[in-house]
């Protein structure tokens, strides 16, 4: 029989071997840490961020209920207290007036919160004018004459890019001449209008962009009923053409007529020939391009611009039956002397050949 004992392993009697170094490359850079970044513009930004007196009324607000609802009360004294804090506006606006108060056990828990935030936005707005203020400062100026007049700008206006850390200049009646024009684009009489752009890079503005361009003009004086419109409306496009529907589709009426343009004269040529048939209607057209200053078709197109005016607001159809046109197209077809005179023009450029 064999004495020989087996050997017993304890746990912890052998220590786990090194990893070996020696194929390790003595060269190898080793990881660097975390790049630190110094300077004031760092420590200005990375406390304007970190500040907890700097931070949103939501969160803020949330910090206050922790500290003035801790969970070892019952359910019911926790509701209370939130209930009274979140009564803090309609208190202070009984402070305002001057009214009497009714006091309550949580009176002073009140007024330390609403003290303590009153505070805290005081300082939120300190720093962030400070920091814009900055931010400004380091902006770099792009252009120093206008893009439409090519002069120093007498009433520039400013638009700021701080992504790229540029901001450019445009005289004021230059930016409303150019955003008009993008308000009232449309086809057909129908609105497609275009948000505003930086005259420069042609790029649609964004809000805060937008936002910055409406105060400044408000110091310059510069404006236009569709700039306002769009500002009452705080820059939503779909809701400032539902509302201006009507108003902006006069308007393109307006500069349609009112200016000379080949739209208009397309407009007067379909006007006429859904009045007049056979040859007058041909002489007519031919004068609402060649003769387009003669008295005759001017009182064609004043008539076309009243019908478009009455189609804006009630209808094409309400338009056609509208009394007053229907009277004036009947007169204009009876005058002989003014179509004989288009009649005379027409042949004259157009003789007849005989076979």
């Amino acid at each position: 029989m064999n004495d020989t004992k087996t050997p017993v392993f304890h746990p912890g009697t052998f220590k786990k071997a090194k990893k070996s170094t020696k194929h390790k490359n003595p060269q190898k850079k080793e990881k660097k840490g975390k790049r630190r970044v110094t300077g004031s513009s760092f420590l200005l930004h990375s406390r304007f961020l970190k500040s907890w007196l700097l931070e949103s009324p939501d969160y803020f607000h949330y910090r206050i209920l922790l500290a003035i609802s801790p969970y070892n009360l019952s359910f019911k004294e926790r509701y209370n207290r939130v209930l009274y804090f979140n009564k803090l506006n309609d208190l202070e606006k009984v402070f305002i007036e001057g009214k009497p108060v009714k006091e309550t056990k949580y009176m002073p828990t009140q007024f330390d919160c609403l003290r303590a935030f009153r505070e805290n936005q005081k300082l939120r707005w300190a720093f962030k004018k400070l920091f814009l203020a900055w931010k400004l400062k380091k902006l770099q100026l792009v252009n120093e004459t206008d893009v439409i007049t090519m002069e120093p700008p007498k009433n520039p206006v400013y638009i700021m890019d701080f992504h790229a850390n540029k901001k450019y200049q445009v005289n004021a009646k230059s930016f409303i001449l150019d955003t008009v024009n993008r308000f009232l684009l449309h086809y057909d009489f129908f609105p497609e209008p275009k948000s505003p752009r930086n005259l420069l890079t042609n790029e649609d503005l964004t809000w805060g962009q937008v936002w910055s361009i409406s105060q400044q003009l408000k110091k310059t004086g510069s404006s236009h009923w569709t700039w306002e419109g769009y500002v009452f409306h705080k820059f939503k496009m779909p809701d400032f053409v539902s509302h201006f529907e009507i108003p902006l589709k006069l308007e393109m009426v307006n500069r349609c007529f009112l200016e000379s343009t080949t739209d208009s004269q397309w407009y007067i040529s379909d006007f006429i020939s859904q009045n007049v048939t056979a040859m007058q209607a041909k002489w007519l057209k031919w004068g609402v391009y060649h003769l387009i200053e003669n008295p005759y078709i001017q009182e064609w197109k004043e008539l076309c611009f009243k019908y478009w005016k009455v189609a804006v607001r009630k209808g094409e159809q309400e338009a056609e039956e509208d009394p007053i046109i229907v009277a004036e197209v009947r007169r204009l077809i009876q005058n002989r002397s003014g179509i004989l005179q288009i009649q005379r023009a027409f042949r004259s450029t157009h003789p007849i050949v005989s076979p």
